[in-house]
């Protein structure tokens, strides 16, 4: 039985690893990053993220993020057969802001939202 990779995982780790460093490792630092055991897996890794289209090389032979790297996974569609959808979501730093609540409603329109002037 062939081995499944876990590609959606090493492009996560990918990520953080970016936002925090602003680049990406060479082949030696980047098999500890991903917990690999050799740098031939962190090149297949690589291939695959770069036919899937989240990295492509430098005329220097650097790895640099595509604009589809930055993007992370929105929510899960229950369905019969399961697909990860990439799109481009809000920044973390959005979404916690948009929990707390609507913003305060202008004087004006305080009445419409059932607001008591103060």
């Amino acid at each position: 039985m062939a081995k499944i990779s876990n590609d959606a995982d090493y492009l996560a780790r990918l990520q953080d690893y970016y936002a925090r460093w602003r680049s990406l490792p060479a082949y030696g630092p980047l098999q500890a990053v991903l917990g690999l055991a050799s740098r031939s897996a962190v090149a297949k890794m690589l291939g695959r993220l770069r036919a899937a289209g989240f990295l492509e090389r430098t005329p220097a032979g650097r790895w640099t993020p595509t604009a589809r790297f930055f993007a992370r996974p929105c929510g899960r569609a229950e369905s019969r057969r399961p697909r990860r959808r990439w799109t481009r979501c809000w920044p973390a730093w959005t979404r916690a802001s948009a929990r707390a609540g609507p913003p305060p409603a202008p004087a004006e329109h305080s009445h419409r939202w059932g607001l008591a002037r103060r």
